[in-house]
């Protein structure tokens, strides 16, 4: 009770004081830095590092751990700043100390783990102390304001980006026409905050697959149209993505296997068994 009602009196004494602010978010990840979003727990110690990111300046934050299903026995939370009211599990209350910039290291929790199923959630979500109902953030002005939830993952392996996939024409495609719609699927990473910036699809095409030159480009879409190509004629492609992201690790530059496709058309006289016996005799 006596946490909520320091926090009760401040949020009451700053509202009217609000004013254009970035809260940013309260993060989770593996690293003290923010940069390794995924967590792992192999049945042993856990430790999660708490990192305010993406803010205009901050002063202070009040926020909670949701575990969701991870089962965790918490061991205890180590802040290393000049103000702490409550737990990260139970809720609490963080004061900076000063008017802190972008990345804030706010301090670690420590679990005792059981090897939870890949991809498992985790949530910074508002503290229960909380009148307003969110996960708050104060400025430099000490004006509050509120930040978004935010869903760590555990046991979800590299962040990078994924490759493109289920490329069509599918492998081994035939009749394929003369100016084709190429299109792929791509999943977005998990786990990590977009950045600033556009996904970029990149393809490559030819008829070495060895030496394929670019035949499109496009900002976003998953397909694209390419040629004109030559009739009756094996051709080998590829898509390559490349994605800016925050916050995670890994690259961001994937490519999709090569697969091939032959184009619709009448065989080419020097490519017929008669038109390669003729050859011969000239």
């Amino acid at each position: 009770m006596k946490r909520l009602m320091v926090i009760s009196f401040h949020i009451v004494c700053v509202a009217l004081v609000a004013s254009a602010q970035i809260p940013g978010q309260i993060g989770v990840f593996a690293d003290a830095g923010g940069t390794d979003c995924n967590i792992v727990d192999n049945g042993s110690i856990v430790q999660v590092h708490f990192v305010h990111f993406d803010h205009s300046g901050a002063t202070g934050s009040q926020f909670m751990l949701d575990l969701g299903a991870t089962g965790w026995t918490w061991l205890g939370d180590n802040w290393g700043l000049p103000t702490v009211i409550g737990t990260s599990i139970a809720g609490v209350s963080l004061g900076y100390g000063a008017c802190m910039t972008a990345p804030t290291y706010l301090g670690t929790t420590n679990f005792f783990g059981t090897a939870v199923p890949p991809c498992t959630h985790i949530w910074v979500v508002p503290d229960p102390a909380s009148l307003s109902g969110n996960i708050e953030v104060v400025d430099c002005a000490s004006t509050v304001s509120y930040a978004p939830a935010f869903a760590g993952l555990v046991n979800c392996g590299p962040c990078g980006v994924k490759p493109p996939d289920n490329l069509l024409p599918a492998e081994g495609a035939a009749g394929v026409g003369l100016n084709p719609t190429v299109s792929w699927s791509w999943e977005e990473p998990t786990g990590c905050l977009e950045g600033i910036g556009y996904t970029q699809f990149t393809v490559y095409l030819g008829t070495d697959p060895g030496n394929l030159t670019q035949a499109g480009f496009v900002l976003t879409d998953t397909q694209v149209t390419v040629g004109p190509l030559q009739p009756f004629t094996l051709y080998y492609w590829q898509v390559k993505v490349v994605d800016e992201f925050w916050n995670c690790p890994g690259s961001n530059v994937a490519y999709s296997a090569v697969q091939s496709f032959t184009t619709e058309g009448v065989v080419p006289a020097d490519q017929s068994t008669w038109g390669r016996i003729k050859s011969l005799y000239r």
